[in-house]
């Protein structure tokens, strides 16, 4: 009998002794948890879905010098030097997106070199991979979604060459299809058709609602704004030197570059009521499609004196009343989602 009720009592030592153990490590762990809380948390990653920002966000490609180069990041519009989400599944030479969706463009150097065109859902989950031959140049998404459009050079590396070939096509994001190469639409010019073998077609920007576009269209060696329809297939060249449009929120005015020396551009703002137009006063030349931060205020990317693989966002005055800023180091190809 007294063996057997020291058996039960060395049982029960050990026992408690485990349940402490237990309880120890689990305080452990959870004051471990609370000490990283404290000490700082790495840079968020961007989880399926788009970020949570009340006020909204800006999609950037990132050229920092790390492994994140080429994601794509994201930081709230109301703290812009805020550390970017990451999102290291989507790597894009350049991407846009709105609350809609968005296009990502990637590029495969093989023998020849081809794009991919990812076509992103509300979620920025991948819908649907279309392939355009070439280098990526540009992207744009519609504001609701509905429409995308990829610029790519075909021959030629920048708008830089003495001579490039560009194809320039509208997506369907719905179906997943694209509509062709915009060279192939209807262009007239005061009413007049133009057929030139050395049509050149890039950087389309969309109207808040309904099929209308804008793009630079090249012909005869003179650039144009041209007005689009994607339902209609057609191109109306207007008579204002522009290249690489963008539609103010409002769609009251369009900002674009414009060449001042065969390898260097300025940034115009145009009314498009009344023609007016506004110089934007920038550091140096700028090679971007702009992007409006909202109607007071534009986006552009720019890349350092003498070039290289990083680049800056900078924000300026759409007015010109100020000169040009610095807002996300470390970045490129920015999207302004509201």
């Amino acid at each position: 009998m007294t063996t057997a009720r020291g058996r039960v009592v060395g049982f029960a030592v050990v026992v408690v002794a485990v349940i402490c153990a237990m309880v120890g490590y689990v305080l452990v762990a959870v004051a471990a948890d609370d000490d990283n809380a404290s000490a700082g948390a790495p840079a968020p990653t961007a989880s399926a879905g788009q970020p949570a920002y009340p006020n909204g966000f800006i999609a950037f490609r990132r050229t920092s010098n790390d492994a994140g180069y080429g994601t794509v990041g994201t930081v709230p519009i109301d703290q812009p030097t805020a550390t970017p989400a990451a999102n290291p599944g989507l790597v894009c030479e350049r991407v846009h997106v709105s609350r809609g969706g968005g296009v990502c463009v990637d590029v495969d150097r093989g023998s020849v070199t081809t794009a991919r065109v990812l076509l992103l859902g509300p979620d920025l989950r991948v819908r649907h991979t279309l392939t355009t031959p070439g280098i990526p140049s540009r992207a744009r998404v519609s504001a609701d979604g509905r429409w995308g459009a990829t610029t790519t050079f075909v021959f030629g590396h920048s708008y830089a060459d003495g001579s490039f070939s560009t194809q320039t096509e509208i997506y369907d994001m719905q179906a997943g299809r694209s509509l062709g190469n915009l060279e192939d639409f209807d262009v007239t010019r005061g009413g007049a058709p133009v057929r030139s073998a050395d049509l050149n077609v890039w950087g389309v920007t969309f109207a808040r609602e309904g099929t209308t576009f804008y793009a630079t269209v090249m012909t005869g060696g003179r650039k144009h704004l041209a007005r689009g329809d994607s339902a209609t297939r057609t191109l109306t060249l207007l008579d204002v030197s522009a290249e690489c449009p963008s539609l103010s929120p409002s769609g009251e005015h369009v900002a674009y570059k414009s060449a001042t020396g065969p390898t260097t551009w300025e940034v115009k703002v145009r009314r498009l009521s009344d023609g007016s137009e506004t110089v934007i006063r920038t550091a140096r030349s700028v090679d971007d499609q702009i992007e409006w931060l909202d109607d007071e205020r534009i986006l552009f990317g720019l890349a350092p004196p003498g070039g290289g693989a990083t680049s800056d966002v900078w924000v300026a005055p759409a007015d010109g009343s100020a000169p040009a800023e610095l807002l996300i180091p470390a970045a490129w190809s920015p999207a302004v989602v509201r």
